[in-house]
């Protein structure tokens, strides 16, 4: 049994969040629960002109943008015999397909969705992360605790949104299409503390990765992650001044993937425990945040003796 929760919040340097997280479930025509949980993250520099936002902004762009990648899943997942990597070609199809049209429809110009994306989904005995742009995936469900964070080394990540718009795509080939999309996997072991992989990829795929974990576990509970880059600004103010040394993803991280409670609102709690930590330690996070998680729920001795009856 498994529960889904997401947050967002605004940092501390933005008067708009351009960041926004959705969570649920539904159960597939087989009887089988699918859980998901979506994370957008807008891109502050697109949508201005001359420094200012124009009224349409890319947090409107974030929000339409999950809400179609809820959709397309609902009517994607459901129909695949097994989950494997042809279904981020299926998503990425269905997801352009409907803001296409959308986008047509409300007059909305197409950089409004220059937006991060990211996905996670357990269904059956497995468990899958796509991310379009960049962001961070988290694997806490076995000794160890796996964080990718998926960057780019020009710092300018490829969105769905290029896909919709051939001049554009042009020209962030012709600006960026040097670089590589960089995936930075830090593992947190319980003997061999922390160890750090680096792997680049093609700037225009997205990253995906799927594990199985049918044959259990043996450490606690599974539990997966999808966090918006805003996870790597956290930063310590020290006499009045930011330190231009970002916290290092894990510390921060951390507090936000381990909660000690599993049921109901349980990103809710994670984040008051968060804000009580910054303040006493003088830290904030000056990206907006958004996260989502999907948590296996343990049962107990007595609920199975209850179950079994």
């Amino acid at each position: 049994m498994f529960n889904v929760d997401s947050h967002f919040e605004i940092g501390s340097s933005h008067k708009v969040c351009e960041d926004f997280a959705i969570h649920g479930s539904f159960e597939s025509p087989s009887g089988e629960i699918l859980y998901y949980g979506i994370v957008a993250d807008g891109c502050s520099s697109s949508m201005t002109q001359n420094g200012v936002r124009l009224p349409i902004n890319v947090d409107t762009g974030a929000r339409l943008l999950a809400l179609i990648a809820k959709q397309a899943i609902k009517e994607i997942v459901p129909t695949l015999k097994e989950i494997d990597e042809n279904l981020h070609h299926a998503l990425r199809n269905s997801i352009l397909q409907k803001m296409d049209i959308l986008l047509r429809q409300l007059g909305l110009p197409i950089p409004a969705i220059d937006c991060t994306l990211l996905i996670n989904l357990v269904y059956g005995d497995q468990c899958l992360w796509v991310v379009w742009g960049d962001g961070i995936i988290v694997n806490n469900g076995s000794k160890n605790t796996i964080i990718e964070i998926v960057e780019f080394e020009s710092g300018a990540p490829y969105y769905l949104s290029y896909a919709l718009d051939k001049k554009r795509n042009e020209l962030y080939a012709q600006k960026f299409g040097g670089q590589k999309k960089i995936v930075r996997r830090i593992i947190i072991g319980e003997k061999d503390g922390i160890v750090v992989h680096e792997n680049k990829y093609k700037y225009d795929e997205p990253f995906f990765a799927i594990c199985s974990f049918s044959g259990g576990i043996e450490n606690g509970a599974l539990k997966f992650s999808i966090i918006s880059d805003g996870a790597q600004s956290f930063q310590q103010v020290i006499e009045g001044q930011y330190e231009k040394r970002i916290l290092p993803p894990e510390e921060a991280l951390q507090k936000l993937i381990n909660p000690k409670s599993m049921k109901g609102n349980f990103i809710g709690r994670v984040m008051n425990g968060l804000h009580r930590w910054e303040k006493k330690e003088g830290i904030d996070h000056y990206d907006d945040l958004a996260i989502a998680s999907i948590v296996e729920i343990p049962i107990s001795k007595g609920e199975e003796d209850a179950s079994s009856e």
